[in-house]
């Protein structure tokens, strides 16, 4: 069976925002598994997920080394889905840049302003 697509299902640009987080849970986990869904379908979107408000104590260091967690990571990371962490956001929460994990990119909010502009999809998580 040959199933087609129509022509205008494009890849499109997809700014992923997480916004809560919850340590009890798989907060973090659900994310990282929605974005890599996007981004690894049928037409490959590409991923940017950015961390927001209570979503950046998602985006430390010590979270992505959690072993439930670490794999999902690595799959994003191969998948080429970026990461980005609100600098208000970690300011008003006391975090130092230092403290989130290496590939996480600290954005402030000219540049996200940049990001919505430059994306066809805006969700929230």
């Amino acid at each position: 069976m040959l199933m087609s697509y129509p022509v205008d299902y494009s890849s499109k640009k997809v700014l992923l925002f997480v916004g809560r987080s919850n340590f009890a849970s798989d907060s973090l986990v659900e994310a990282l598994r929605f974005a890599i869904g996007l981004s690894c379908g049928i037409v490959g979107h590409k991923v940017d997920v950015v961390f927001i408000a209570d979503g950046v104590t998602d985006c430390m260091a010590e979270r992505i080394e959690e072993a439930k967690v670490r794999p999902y990571f690595l799959s994003a990371k191969s998948y080429g889905i970026s990461f980005w962490a609100d600098e208000s956001s970690l300011k008003q929460r006391s975090i130092d840049k230092e403290r989130l994990f290496k590939d996480c990119n600290v954005v402030n909010a000219d540049s996200l302003v940049e990001l919505l502009n430059s994306s066809d999809i805006h969700l929230r998580l």
